[in-house]
């Protein structure tokens, strides 16, 4: 997995099994100043993908936690 394949894997199927979602949600926050870097916004590509709102929530969620623990 790299940056450009991220999301796929996230949307494609990683959000189907808690596991593997949790290191790949880890992984998209790790890396999203390169994520964004890339593209303006790096989730568009998946606006009609019934999970895309609840992984951006999750997304958000480690965010927030991240900065909690600083």
């Amino acid at each position: 997995m790299d940056n450009s394949t991220a999301l796929d894997v996230l949307y494609g199927f990683a959000y189907r099994y808690s596991d593997l979602k949790e290191i790949v949600l880890q992984y998209v926050f790790d890396n999203m100043p390169d994520l964004n870097a890339a593209s303006q916004d790096p989730f568009a590509a998946f606006e009609g993908h019934p999970e895309r709102h609840t992984l951006l929530t999750e997304v958000l969620q480690i965010v927030h936690k991240d900065k909690a623990q600083v």
